[in-house]
């Protein structure tokens, strides 16, 4: 199962589109109510850097659920989103995002501006309301069906104007972590590592979530639950670079701060390996991805960190392995 990797913040996964508008001169006259039913919103869907719900190769597969939430007014200056009207699209692999025609978004003036965003719960529930908390799977391992299922997508507010396109881009909202183990003359082959964990004990599994509610910004805000959990990660079918690399290991955590905590178990045939992140070094933050290359022989352990890649930019920093 090939995973794919991209350091741009557009991949080229179009889910299509959807509707176009089309209006007459008429219909174009500033401040005419436009006939109900007829003039649909158009978008576009992207995604960045996808994890689909029954694929960890970047791709849909056919019946995702994603909600389209949109506000037609503003009160004072500001948008509330108490107001807005809540859409199920489907992704098709015939008709990329299809929406049922009688829940279509329709554009009721020519001089009407509306606030648009959309989410996909990767796990496959869908709501008219936005997830305000979510879950990770603890055994993500499981033919990739908990590491692709934990993931929660979130496109920033756009505004459109009637007459032109909303293009929607996702964006992640948990963090990622991605454990590359690297060939030494102590462990040289895959089959020498016992075990890779996230976490020992002291992981938050779920967390209280607040989504943007401005243009422009693409991550929301999170607050950890109980941080007393494990998580199994997900073993790639291949090594993220197999000329340095004998395994690599990847999940999807709910961003929390593991400074001080074991972040990384490995049980190996020459014992048990901790990494716990120095001070500063282990805040897990949404949208990025954290990679962390493990050197492990006879001797000694090391362990490098290059930063993030893929969904943005991380952090680099150090720490420390037990053995």
């Amino acid at each position: 199962m090939k995973m794919t990797y991209r350091k741009t913040a557009f991949i080229g996964l179009w889910a299509g589109i959807i509707f176009a508008s089309c209006s007459s001169d008429e219909d174009m006259i500033t401040g005419k109510t436009l006939p109900q039913g007829k003039y649909p919103v158009a978008m576009t869907v992207s995604v960045e850097s996808p994890i689909a719900r029954s694929s960890v190769d970047g791709t849909w597969t056919n019946g995702e659920k994603v909600t389209v939430q949109a506000i037609n007014t503003k009160t004072g200056d500001a948008y509330n989103w108490n107001d807005a009207v809540s859409y199920p699209y489907e992704i098709n692999n015939d008709i990329p995002v299809a929406l049922t025609k009688e829940e279509t978004h329709y554009w009721q003036r020519s001089d009407e501006t509306k606030l648009i965003r959309t989410w996909y719960c990767a796990d496959g529930s869908t709501s008219n309301t936005l997830p305000d908390s979510w879950s990770v799977a603890a055994d993500q391992n499981e033919t990739g069906k908990g590491y692709a299922e934990s993931d929660l997508l979130f496109t920033a507010p756009v505004e459109v104007k009637f007459g032109s396109t909303a293009n929607l881009i996702f964006y992640h909202q948990t963090a990622r972590i991605i454990v590359n183990i690297k060939k030494t003359e102590g462990i040289d082959s895959a089959d020498q590592i016992q075990s890779v964990k996230i976490g020992d004990n002291n992981l938050a599994l779920s967390g209280t979530y607040t989504a943007p509610s401005g243009t422009g910004v693409t991550i929301g805000t999170w607050l950890p639950g109980p941080m007393d959990k494990t998580i199994t990660p997900f073993k790639l079918s291949q090594p993220t670079d197999p000329s340095k690399y004998i395994a690599s290991y990847t999940a999807l955590v709910i961003p929390q701060n593991m400074d001080g905590k074991r972040l990384i178990a490995i049980d190996t045939e020459l014992g048990t390996h901790y990494y716990t992140p120095k001070e500063g070094a282990a805040e897990l933050e949404a949208g990025k991805v954290h990679t962390y290359n493990i050197t492990i022989d006879s001797k000694e352990v090391t362990i490098e960190i290059p930063g993030s890649i893929d969904w943005g930019e991380g952090e680099s920093g150090s720490g420390s392995i037990e053995l």
